[in-house]
């Protein structure tokens, strides 16, 4: 479990969601992302981040040990997340009103998503 946690907080650090574009890597981080975003939003799981996470980074030139305030990286990564699905949501409406009634393999197909990002749509 802290395995997966500290995999999270790493992609939120590093900020690799803001980098990503159709390839099969990025596809991958984009699940990944989405898989994220879904875990910090539901209930009060962000919150609980906030209090339960304490971490610290040490900078090698001036040696000093400063805490890292984990919420500036969620609050990026949140604001960053709800904007793309906006986009992706935007996107599925206007192809909804021109193509009533049609199966989610249409619209997914449509929206240039994989298999794996049927939970996205």
């Amino acid at each position: 479990m802290i395995d997966v946690f500290m995999g999270i907080i790493i992609f939120l650090f590093e900020e690799r969601y803001k980098s990503m574009n159709a390839d099969e890597d990025s596809i991958s981080g984009l699940v990944k992302s989405d898989l994220i975003y879904r875990l910090l939003i539901h209930n009060n799981n962000l919150e609980k981040v906030h209090q339960k996470i304490t971490l610290y980074k040490w900078k090698g030139e001036d040696n000093q040990i400063k805490k890292v305030n984990v919420s500036e990286y969620t609050g990026a990564f949140l604001i960053n997340k709800t904007q793309y699905h906006i986009q992706e949501i935007n996107k599925l409406e206007k192809l909804r009103l021109k193509n009533l009634e049609q199966t989610t393999k249409f619209y997914r197909e449509e929206m240039g998503y994989k298999t794996r990002q049927l939970k996205t749509l």
